[in-house]
């Protein structure tokens, strides 16, 4: 699971049976698990050029913390920290990002 909390986010671990949470990693949003479950694919604002960048990088889990392994791309992208509306709204627009 990940977050926008304070612009900066955070990816958390969540134990299903046990209701449990930890903070994984700081500074990243937006990650999701490689199909056979060994990486973590996700934004951080580690080596962004601007505080409103993110760079997309690949990662794994050791002993509880994200371990980055490698950037992915050539540059970093701004991301729209947008949550959505209120319960009831209009549905909210994906997240969007730009490259250029």
């Amino acid at each position: 699971m990940s977050t926008l909390a304070g612009e900066n986010g955070r990816l958390l671990l969540l134990g299903v049976e046990s209701g449990s949470s930890q903070v994984i990693a700081k500074g990243a949003t937006f990650a999701t698990w490689s199909p056979d479950g060994s990486s973590l694919y996700y934004f951080t604002k580690a080596g962004a050029t601007t505080r409103a960048r993110w760079r997309f990088e690949e990662g794994h889990l050791d002993t509880g913390d994200v371990v980055r392994d490698r950037f992915i791309g050539k540059g970093d992208a701004y991301l729209y920290g947008y949550s959505g509306p209120a319960p009831g709204h209009a549905r909210s627009p994906s997240p969007a990002t730009d490259t250029t």
